[in-house]
C-alpha cells in the first residue's frame, strides 16, 4: 500500500434488480435526484452519475470509504473495526494519524432470521 493511499480504501457491492419494476423505479428516482443535485451544485463539484450493467440489467454500485480524513472531520471519534470487516487486522494496521474510522465509515450488516418458519 502506497503512503497516503489508505484513505481511498473502500468496500463496495453491486446490486441489480434482474428486471424488477421496483428496482427500475428506484434507479429512475436516483436519476431524478441526481438531476436535481446537478442543478444546485457548481460545475465540476459533483461526480457524474454512472451505472454499469449485469445480466442485461442496470446495476447500482454503492460504496463506503473505510476512513475519513481529520481535515474533513476533526472531531469525530476513531472507532474499532468489526472483526467481520477486518478479520486479519490489515485496516487497523494501515490507519494513520491523519485518517480515522468513524461512525460515517461503518457499514452495518443485517440478516433475516427464520425461526420455526417465521421471519424475524
Amino acid at each position: 500500500l502506497r503512503p497516503g493511499s489508505a484513505m481511498y480504501l473502500r468496500q463496495q457491492i453491486q446490486l441489480t434488480g434482474l428486471g424488477s419494476p421496483i428496482f427500475k423505479r428506484t434507479v429512475d428516482t436516483i436519476k431524478t435526484l441526481d438531476h436535481l443535485f446537478s442543478r444546485k451544485v457548481p460545475d465540476g463539484r459533483l461526480n457524474p452519475l454512472q451505472f454499469s450493467s449485469a445480466f442485461g440489467d442496470v446495476t447500482l454500485e454503492p460504496s463506503n470509504r473505510y476512513f475519513t480524513t481529520r481535515k474533513e472531520d476533526p472531531n469525530s471519534i476513531d472507532l474499532p473495526f468489526q472483526a467481520s470487516v477486518d478479520p486479519k487486522g490489515f485496516l487497523r494496521e494501515v490507519r494513520q494519524s491523519t485518517i480515522f474510522h468513524g461512525e460515517d465509515n461503518q457499514v452495518l450488516y443485517f440478516a433475516a432470521v427464520v425461526d420455526e418458519g417465521v421471519q424475524k
